[in-house]
C-alpha cells in the first residue's frame, strides 16, 4: 500500500513538473546562464540599458538601411539564447513533435555566388557536414513558430523569436564600434568567409570553412556566442528599409503579415563588412537558407 502511494506521488510530481512555471530570473546577475529544461536553449540574462541602434553616417562599408540611429531602450531585463538555436536543440524538437521532414533549402554550392532552391537538402542534410552544437539551418518561420510553441508548452516561459533591436543590442554588449571588440576583426574572432563573397576561409581560430560548433569563439559581454558570424539570424521583424520604425521600447517591427523578414549577423561565407554589427538584410520568411538559422529571447519575472 505505502509502496503504491509512493509511487502514485512521484507520477504525480512529474506530472506536475513537467508543466511547471520556470521560476523567476530577474535576480540574476547579467550575463548568467540557464535552461529551462533539459533540451531548451541555453539562455543569458541581458541587463536593462539604452543604446543607438543602426550605424552612424561615416562608418565604412555603411549601407543606407542602417539608418538613422535611433535611441533604444530596454527598461527591463530580459534573456537571449547564448547560441544560435543548435542542431542538436531542433532535433530534440522534430523528435518529440514528429516534425516532417520539409525539402528543399536556398543554397549556393553548385557555384558560390549563384543561389538557388536545391530540392534535396534539408536541416539534417543542409549539404554540409554539422555537429549537434551546430546552429540548424535549412528552417523558415513555420519552423520556428511550431519550435518555439513547442518550447512554450513545455515551460510556460514566454520564449519569442529575438527582434532586430535586441539582436542589436545583444551583439553590441555596450560597444559602439564596428565589431563589439573594435573596428576591425580577424578570423581569430569570428566564423566568416573571404573578402569576395560567397566562400568559406580557414584562417586562425576560424577552422571550419562552413559552420563552426555554437562557442567555439569567445563570447561578448553579454555571454552571447556568434553574434557576428557562423549564420544569419532570422528576427521577428518585418523588413523595412530604414530603422525609422523601430518602437524605442525594442519591439519588432511586424505590420502585418510580412514577406520578408530582417536577418542579422552575417554568416560563414561572407565578407568581413557583412559581419559589421549594424549589418542588416532581408530574406523571404519561407524560404530556407544553408546559411541562416534563428535565436530567440524571452522575458523574465
Amino acid at each position: 500500500m505505502l509502496r503504491n502511494l509512493v509511487m502514485v506521488t512521484v507520477v504525480l510530481c512529474l506530472a506536475a513538473c513537467a508543466n511547471a512555471v520556470p521560476p523567476a530570473r530577474a535576480s540574476l546577475a547579467p550575463g548568467t546562464p540557464f535552461r529551462d529544461c533539459r533540451d531548451c536553449p541555453e539562455m543569458a540574462v541581458i541587463p536593462p540599458g539604452s543604446f543607438m541602434m543602426g550605424s552612424p553616417a561615416g562608418e565604412p562599408a555603411r549601407d543606407p538601411d542602417e539608418g538613422p540611429q535611433r535611441r533604444i531602450t530596454f527598461v527591463q531585463a530580459f534573456a537571449i539564447s547564448r547560441l544560435a538555436v543548435t542542431r542538436g536543440e531542433f532535433a530534440a524538437f522534430a523528435r518529440a513533435t514528429h516534425r516532417p521532414l520539409r525539402p528543399g533549402c536556398y543554397a549556393d554550392f553548385a557555384s558560390p555566388g549563384t543561389w538557388s532552391v536545391v530540392p534535396t537538402l534539408t536541416w539534417q542534410d543542409p549539404g554540409y557536414r554539422q555537429t549537434d552544437r551546430d546552429p540548424v539551418v535549412c528552417v523558415n518561420f513555420d519552423d520556428i513558430n511550431a519550435y518555439i510553441a513547442w518550447l512554450n508548452a513545455q515551460t510556460h516561459a514566454g520564449y519569442r523569436l529575438i527582434s532586430e533591436a535586441e539582436f542589436e543590442y545583444g551583439a553590441r554588449a555596450g560597444a559602439t564600434t564596428r565589431y563589439p571588440w573594435g573596428d576591425t576583426i580577424t578570423h581569430d574572432q569570428a566564423n566568416y568567409g573571404d573578402e569576395h563573397c560567397c566562400h568559406g576561409l580557414i584562417a586562425g581560430r576560424d577552422r571550419w570553412e562552413r559552420t563552426s560548433p555554437g562557442g567555439a569563439f569567445d563570447a561578448n559581454a553579454f555571454g552571447l556566442s556568434d553574434m557576428q558570424g557562423n549564420v544569419w539570424e532570422f528576427v521577428a521583424d518585418c523588413y523595412t528599409p530604414s530603422l525609422d520604425a523601430v518602437p524605442a521600447d525594442g519591439r519588432p517591427v511586424v505590420t502585418g503579415p510580412c514577406e520578408k523578414r530582417v536577418i542579422r549577423g552575417a554568416g560563414w561565407d561572407d565578407p568581413s563588412n557583412y559581419v559589421r554589427t549594424a549589418n542588416r538584410y532581408k530574406q523571404l520568411e519561407t524560404l530556407p537558407g544553408s546559411v541562416t538559422g534563428f535565436r530567440l529571447s524571452r522575458p523574465l519575472g
